[in-house]
C-alpha cells in the first residue's frame, strides 16, 4: 500500500512537470521529443501523460509493461529517469512568447544565467564569470530580484577582493551587498507577517477575530519602512498586511483605499511590474465592493482585472468565482447560471486546488435549487446539458468542508434542508433540522457564524409553524431581526460562509410554504 501510494505520488509529480513543459514552447530539446527517440518507453510514457491517456501509475504500467511481473519497479525507474530529463528540459523553455511579460522573462533568464554562473565559477573560468555576474547583477537590481542580487554580489565580492584585487569594485560591491541585505531582511519580515496572518484563513472559512490585534501591530511595524523600501515585494507584502488588518475589522472603505495605494505604487514600475501582486490587490477591492453592496463597481473591477489574466489559469478561475458570488448576492440567478455554464468544465477544473472544485460544486447545487424554485428557467437544451441534481452524491463530494467543524460545511447542510422543504418532504426536513440543531450547538459560535446561527434558528421554526407561511413569518421574526441587525458588511465571517445572503434564501423558503 505504501509503495503504491509513493508510486502514484511520483506519477503526480511527473504529470505536473509534463504539464509545464508541454504548455510552453521548448527550444532545442535533445532528450524529449527527439525524432530518434519516438519509440522508446520513455517517450511513450511522456506522450501518454501529455495526452492524458495515463492519469495513474496503473494506467502507465498496463500500457508499457502489460505482462511483466516487475512492472511497478520498472515504471518507478522509468519515471525517475524521465523526471530528471524533464528538469533538464526546463532550461530550454522558450521565454520569448507573448504570454510572458518583461518581469517573467527577466525572472527565468536571470535564474538560468545564475545556474550558469555557478557552474563557470566551479570550473574556474574567472573572466567569463565576472562579466556574466556583472550583467546578471544589473538585471537583478533593475527587476528588484533582491535574493538573486545578494547571491550574485556574494560571488562578485569574493572575486573582486581575493582574485582580481580590484578594491574599488570590492568596496562598491560590499556597499551594495549591505544595502540589498537590509532590503531582503525587511522583505522577509513583511512576508513573515503576511504569512502569520494569512495562515489563519487556510483550511477554514471562518474569520479569526483573535488575529485582529496581531494584524494591527504588524501593520504599524511595517508602516515605518514604506518610505524607505520601494521594492515591489516589500510594497506588496507590507500593504497586504495593512489591507488584511482593515479586512479583519470590516473597514472595507480602507481596504479599497490601501489597495489603490499599493496598485498605484506597483504601476509606477512600468513594464517591470509584477502583475500577480496587482491582481491580489484588485481581488481585495472586489471583495470589499461586494461587502459594501456596490455591485456596479464590483463588476467593473472584475472586467478590468480579467484583462490582466491569461484565460483558464487559476487566477482567472478565482476572479470568475468572485463574479459568480457577486451575481448570487445581487439575485441575478439567470446570469449566475450563464456564467457557471460558460466557465465550469471538468477538464478546466482538474488541475486546480480541491477547495475551488468543492466551492463550484456548491454553486452547482445552489443553481439547481434556484431552478427548482422557479428562479431560473432553462431551455430544454440547457436543462439536458445541466443534468439532474442528486443531493446524496453532492453531499459525498465535499470532503474538505466535511472536515471543517467551524462552519465551512454549513452551506451544504442548509442546502439539504432547503431542497427537502421545497419538495415538501417535511418529515425528512424535520429530521435534518434536528441534526442541524445538534450541529449548531456543538460547533457554531456567536461571532464568526452568527448569521448562520440566526438562519438555522429561522429554519427550525418551520415545524412549529406547521410549514405555514404566515405563522413562519411571525415565529421567526426575532431571528430575522437579529439577522438584519448584523448585515453582511459588518459580520465577522468569510464570504464563503454565505454564498447567497440568508435574507434572500428566507424569502424563497417562505414562497414555497403553504398559505
Amino acid at each position: 500500500m505504501v509503495q503504491t501510494t509513493r508510486t502514484q505520488t511520483v506519477m503526480e509529480e511527473l504529470i505536473g512537470l509534463i504539464n509545464i513543459v508541454s504548455k510552453n514552447k521548448v527550444k532545442n530539446i535533445e532528450v524529449i521529443g527527439s525524432p530518434t527517440n519516438y519509440q522508446s518507453k520513455m517517450q511513450k510514457l511522456y506522450d501518454g501523460i501529455a495526452s492524458k491517456r495515463f492519469n495513474t501509475s496503473k494506467d502507465a504500467e498496463n500500457f508499457l509493461f502489460p505482462k511483466d511481473p516487475n512492472r511497478s519497479q520498472k515504471l518507478k525507474r522509468l519515471t525517475n529517469r524521465l523526471t530528471k530529463r524533464l528538469l533538464n528540459t526546463l532550461f530550454f523553455i522558450d521565454i520569448n512568447q507573448p504570454k510572458f511579460n518583461e518581469a517573467q522573462k527577466a525572472y527565468y533568464a536571470c535564474y538560468k544565467d545564475f545556474a550558469a554562473l555557478k557552474m563557470l565559477i566551479g570550473r574556474g573560468n574567472r573572466s567569463t564569470s565576472v562579466k556574466l555576474g556583472e550583467r546578471l547583477l544589473k538585471k537583478g537590481l533593475d527587476f528588484e530580484f533582491t535574493d538573486l542580487a545578494l547571491d550574485v554580489l556574494k560571488e562578485l565580492r569574493i572575486m573582486y577582493g581575493t582574485v582580481l584585487n580590484d578594491w574599488k569594485k570590492y568596496r562598491r560591491c560590499n556597499e551594495l551587498l549591505n544595502e540589498q541585505f537590509e532590503i531582503f531582511r525587511l522583505e522577509l519580515k513583511a512576508e513573515g507577517y503576511y504569512i502569520d496572518i494569512a495562515r489563519h484563513f487556510v483550511g477554514s472559512n471562518a474569520t479569526k477575530k483573535e488575529i485582529g490585534s496581531m494584524a494591527i501591530n504588524y501593520a504599524e511595524n511595517l508602516g515605518q519602512y514604506l518610505k524607505r523600501i520601494n521594492t515591489q515585494r516589500f510594497i506588496s507584502m507590507a500593504y497586504m498586511v495593512i489591507v488584511l488588518k482593515h479586512e479583519i475589522n470590516n473597514n472595507y472603505q480602507q481596504v479599497i483605499e490601501y489597495s489603490d495605494q499599493a496598485i498605484d505604487l506597483l504601476e509606477l514600475k512600468g513594464e517591470r511590474k509584477n502583475k500577480t501582486f496587482i491582481i491580489s490587490f484588485c481581488t481585495k477591492k472586489i471583495n470589499a465592493w461586494i461587502k459594501l453592496g456596490n455591485l456596479e463597481k464590483s463588476e467593473a473591477a472584475i472586467h478590468g482585472i480579467l484583462q490582466l489574466i491569461e484565460k483558464n489559469q487559476l487566477n482567472w478561475i478565482i476572479i470568475k468565482d468572485l463574479h459568480l458570488k457577486l451575481l448570487f448576492h445581487a439575485g441575478a440567478y439567470r446570469r449566475a447560471f450563464e456564467l457557471y455554464d460558460a466557465v465550469y468544465t471538468k477538464k478546466r477544473f482538474d488541475k486546480i486546488p480541491e477547495n475551488y472544485n468543492e466551492q463550484w460544486k456548491l454553486y452547482n447545487a445552489y443553481l439547481h435549487y434556484f431552478i427548482a424554485a422557479g428562479k431560473i428557467v432553462l431551455t430544454k437544451k440547457e436543462s439536458e446539458k445541466f443534468g439532474k441534481f442528486r443531493l446524496g452524491k453532492f453531499l459525498n463530494e465535499i470532503p474538505v468542508y466535511a472536515k471543517d467543524k467551524r462552519g465551512g460545511n454549513i452551506q451544504a447542510l442548509i442546502l439539504q434542508v432547503l431542497f427537502l422543504i421545497l419538495n415538501k418532504e417535511y418529515e425528512k426536513s424535520n429530521k435534518q433540522l434536528d441534526a442541524l440543531k445538534s450541529y449548531t450547538h456543538r460547533y457554531l459560535k456567536k461571532d464568526s457564524t452568527y448569521r448562520s446561527n440566526c438562519f438555522i434558528h429561522m429554519l427550525m421554526i418551520l415545524p412549529k409553524a406547521y410549514h405555514h407561511k404566515k405563522a413562519a413569518v411571525r415565529k421567526a421574526r426575532k431571528f430575522r431581526n437579529r439577522l438584519a441587525e448584523m448585515p453582511l458588511a459588518t459580520a465577522d465571517q468569510n464570504a464563503e460562509l454565505e454564498i447567497v445572503p440568508y435574507e434572500n434564501l428566507w424569502e424563497i423558503v417562505l414562497e414555497s410554504l403553504k398559505g
